[in-house]
């Protein structure tokens, strides 16, 4: 995804060699294409939503269909958005094959420790963004997966889906598609089952419980549309769960 264009006031500033017409036709199309990236990032639109038709486009924004044609041209281009013939244009995800952001498996549990001091610092800004931009069915998800895992934990059943599952709808939840495939690529490489491996049955239930409890309070935080205590929170997780780990295996 380019770099937003930051406009002035004025959408008719011209170059020195550009007529006054061509310059306001090209920043009215770099206006559209700003205006269909807040809407993405802000979760309004999603991958799979279909766009406007472009008649409903040039009603909305008072635009020419040749300003509306270039800027969905601009988009494609982006990989932003993808035309199916005969029914329209819509949001894309990231192709899975095209990404390259997938690091290293770790093979040990000191390289688990190192990849989660990378996670800490994404996913304490993806809480932030989520708790501006979540919608209320992101929210809804998070509250059913807490469920779920509590469920899970009283039954003795297996927890890590659910858990990945919970971090991954804050991902969604900042309306970046970057995020999004960045989480899948760590959380890929994270083998959690590892982890509680190494400790006891009991020491096992207090992780849970206590994991629980804190994406509880991450939950609250992003309900609250509280950006800086979703941060706190996803520290204190993610913190605590590194902590958590058997101190011979920290060295």
């Amino acid at each position: 995804m380019r770099p937003k264009t930051k406009h002035s006031n004025s959408l008719v500033q011209s170059d020195a060699n550009e007529s006054p017409i061509v310059s306001r036709q090209r920043n009215l199309v770099e206006y559209l294409v700003d205006s269909i990236f807040d809407k993405i990032q802000a979760g309004t639109l999603r991958p799979g939503d279909k766009l406007p038709t472009e008649a409903s486009m040039m009603r909305k924004f008072s635009v020419s269909r040749t300003v509306v044609r270039e800027a969905l041209s601009r988009l494609k281009a982006y990989a932003v958005v993808g035309t199916r013939h005969g029914i329209g244009t819509f949001i894309l995800d990231i192709p899975e094959q095209h990404c390259t952001t997938a690091p290293p498996s770790p093979t040990t549990l000191r390289d688990i420790i190192l990849m989660m001091e990378l996670r800490i610092s994404l996913e304490i800004e993806a809480a932030a963004l989520a708790a501006v931009r979540a919608s209320q069915e992101n929210i809804e998800t998070m509250r059913i997966l807490l469920k779920e895992f509590s469920c899970q934990m009283e039954q003795r059943e297996a927890t890590i889906a659910t858990d990945n599952k919970f971090h991954m709808e804050i991902a969604k939840a900042t309306g970046n598609k970057y995020f999004i495939q960045i989480f899948k690529d760590i959380g890929s490489v994270i083998p959690q089952s590892r982890i509680t491996a190494q400790l006891d049955t009991t020491s096992v239930l207090e992780y849970l419980v206590q994991t629980n409890n804190e994406h509880k309070t991450i939950l609250m935080a992003i309900e609250n549309k509280d950006p800086e205590s979703a941060r706190a929170a996803v520290r204190v997780h993610l913190c605590n769960s590194k902590d958590r780990l058997p101190s011979r295996f920290k060295a």
